[in-house]
């Protein structure tokens, strides 16, 4: 009875996640500057996944906010570090001070055995 009651309670909330990824656009081609997201160096971790993070943009391009939309926990922290030194174009328009989007990271197993 708990796990359904729960399993109800999380349900608007999965939905209000899937609504965000699909309001905001991948912005992940705009970008002037990257840095790839560092595989955590725990040894024996074998975790693999996509990690999607939001971002907020000011009129210059720089990063203000980045928050992970979803993504195994593990894998958040290092993709939150690496998105917030991602530089996109400044906004031409003056009116818009803000941009948001979304980027996307994928981890693999390092040293995966073939």
């Amino acid at each position: 009875m708990a796990t359904l009651l729960l399993l109800l309670c999380m349900l608007p909330l999965a939905a209000a996640r899937s609504a965000d990824q699909a309001r905001y656009r991948d912005i992940e081609h705009d970008a002037i500057t990257t840095i790839p997201a560092r595989y955590p160096s725990e040894p024996g971790l074998r975790v693999t996944g996509t990690v999607k993070v939001l971002l907020l943009i000011d009129r210059h391009g720089d990063v203000l906010y980045a928050s992970a939309i979803c993504g195994h926990p593990l894998l958040v922290p290092p993709s939150i570090v690496a998105a917030r030194g991602w530089r996109f174009p400044p906004v031409r328009q003056t009116r818009k001070r803000h941009r948001i989007g979304v980027i996307s990271f994928l981890f693999n197993e390092p040293n995966a055995s073939r």
